[in-house]
């Protein structure tokens, strides 16, 4: 009996402990299970943002930024009488008697379909020098700084004599805003108002000086007798330097001339 009773309690002991082995290994089993779920839900999540964060970037970010244009700039034409809105938000009313008109398109920026007057062609055609006339203004004064055309910005600085003067007095007053008060110069000093002005009147071409210090920094002034850059002859053609000179001043030509929309004016002059 006692060799009976043993191995009954042997065999009750192998059920109890296979009972729980089997209750592990499920609950393990469930767990396992579990955790590859959640393994492919988040994984399925962190896809799903990639995608999302994609789409944003390339699609719906852009867009946004084109219908926010648009809504600030609502009319992309208008003639005499027209509303115009700047980019600043800033409105003014177009004055055109001469059956000019502006155009603006916010996906082309640089379209060029406006036409000053009725009788000269659009920007985008040909001007022909043996029919059209010119009728024209100088905005001196802008790139060029020169006592008798910007004086407000060397009445800053009593005693500076020429642009070069000027700058090296700004650079050394960062207190005022060292240089960047020639980029707000820039900014203000010709505005879109004013150009639309000028066609408003019938002029249909500007003359814009432009130093060669735009391109590169070289001592130098306009033509040697006025205050835009360094004054004084510098013997810029005639010294040893002088062939050097003529073709570095025949490369800022063609940049100028040749490519004003290339990325080499880009750089020189934005």
């Amino acid at each position: 009996m006692l060799y009976s009773s043993s191995n009954h309690l042997d065999s009750s002991s192998d059920i109890r402990a296979t009972s729980k082995e089997n209750s592990w290994r499920k609950r393990f089993t469930g767990q396992s299970k579990l955790t590859v779920v959640l393994l492919v839900i988040v994984t399925t999540c962190l896809v799903a943002c990639a995608i999302f964060l994609l789409v944003y970037l390339k699609v719906l970010k852009p867009r946004s930024r084109n219908d926010a244009v648009v809504a600030i700039f609502p009319v992309t034409s208008g003639g005499n009488g027209s509303q115009i809105v700047m980019e600043a938000g800033t409105e003014f009313v177009y004055s055109n008697p001469f059956g000019g008109f502006w155009v603006y398109d916010p996906n082309d920026p640089f379209k060029s379909t406006a036409q000053s007057n009725s009788w000269t062609p659009p920007l985008n055609t040909s001007w022909d020098f043996t029919t059209h006339r010119i009728h024209g203004v100088n905005l001196g004064g802008l790139f060029i700084l020169e006592h008798m055309t910007s004086p407000a910005i060397f009445e800053r600085y009593p005693g500076t004599v020429d642009e070069w003067d000027l700058s090296v007095a700004m650079a050394n007053d960062q207190s005022n805003g060292g240089l960047s008060q020639i980029e707000e110069h820039y900014r203000t000093f010709i505005t879109e108002k004013d150009i639309a002005e000028i066609a408003g009147t019938g002029l249909t071409w500007v003359r814009l000086p432009i130093g060669f210090w735009a391109i590169e920094t070289w001592p130098g002034s306009a033509n040697g007798g006025t205050t835009g850059g360094k004054w004084g002859q510098l013997e810029f053609l005639n010294g040893v330097m002088g062939i050097a000179n003529a073709q570095r001043m025949l490369y800022y030509i063609r940049v100028l001339a040749q490519d004003p929309n290339g990325p080499m004016s880009c750089q020189c002059l934005a």
